[in-house]
């Protein structure tokens, strides 16, 4: 599904929540993002390939620095 996780790594705007949710410890990292989300057929996406996706670089290395 769609968290709020997802919708800070589509926007580097919200980088540091993206920050403050890492470092909270409660969300999942690794949490998928289905095909229907996002209208190209590929399969489904981890958080950080999505930031990178939408050229989230600094949201990227936040969610990797915190274990993604």
């Amino acid at each position: 599904g769609y968290t709020a996780l997802h919708k800070c790594i589509i926007n580097e705007g919200y980088n540091k929540t993206l920050e403050v949710l890492c470092a909270s410890g409660q969300i999942d990292l690794e949490a998928p993002i289905d095909n229907f989300i996002i209208w190209v057929p590929s399969g489904i996406r981890t958080p950080v390939g999505w930031a990178l996706e939408h050229s989230n670089i600094v949201g990227a290395k936040i969610l990797i620095e915190h274990g993604a």
